[in-house]
């Protein structure tokens, strides 16, 4: 026995409207889920670190939105022009600073360490401060736009919640649909 897929003039029946939008909806649940499961492997098994880009200060190199992988290096080994990420404790004299990423413009070395100058590729000047070797937690190997904003989605309780939640509520919502489908199927050809 064949569904009507079709109304009048072909036009899509609300069967398969659901049917496309199940799809859709699985494939992107999928999709998110793969990604959250690479980002935490990376977080908590690698000593590599995924960063989504919250500002223009690195543009058109990395526009905001995108994401930046950075795997820990030598600071002997960074180059003018390599772009490095750095904690900016020396810049704001804390610990828990927040994560930089620029671009080095100019190495000069300080007691037998290399000491940077770093600038974004859209600001006009370097950086107002030094970053010293021990500020330096990688260097950027790869850079994937707009998976930030999925990425900053996860980051926040509400976010991770609606990401994850409604993609799954759908999915349950369309198996138990086709669950009682197939049963209301089944008892129609018992009938017979």
């Amino acid at each position: 026995m064949q569904e009507n897929t079709a109304g009048a003039a072909g036009t899509p029946t609300f069967l398969t409207i659901w049917k496309l939008s199940s799809a859709f909806v699985q494939i992107a649940l999928a999709i998110v889920l793969v990604l959250f499961l690479v980002t935490l492997v990376f977080q908590r098994f690698t000593s590599w670190d995924l960063r989504a880009v919250l500002t223009g200060s690195m543009e058109p190199t990395f526009k905001v939105g995108g994401v930046v992988l950075s795997r820990p290096v030598d600071p002997q080994t960074i180059k003018v022009g390599d772009i490095i990420v750095f904690r900016a404790s020396t810049a704001r004299g804390a610990e828990d600073a927040p994560l930089i990423t620029h671009r080095v413009v100019s190495i000069r070395e300080e007691a037998g360490q290399p000491v940077f100058k770093t600038r974004g590729d859209n600001n006009d000047t370097e950086d107002s401060f030094d970053v010293f070797a021990r500020d330096v937690t990688g260097k950027v190997v790869v850079h994937v736009p707009y998976l930030g904003y999925l990425l900053a989605i996860f980051q926040k309780p509400l976010g991770f919640l609606l990401a994850v939640c409604i993609p799954v509520g759908w999915f349950i919502v369309s198996q138990v649909r086709r669950l009682v489908a197939e049963v209301n199927r089944a008892r129609r050809e018992s009938q017979l």
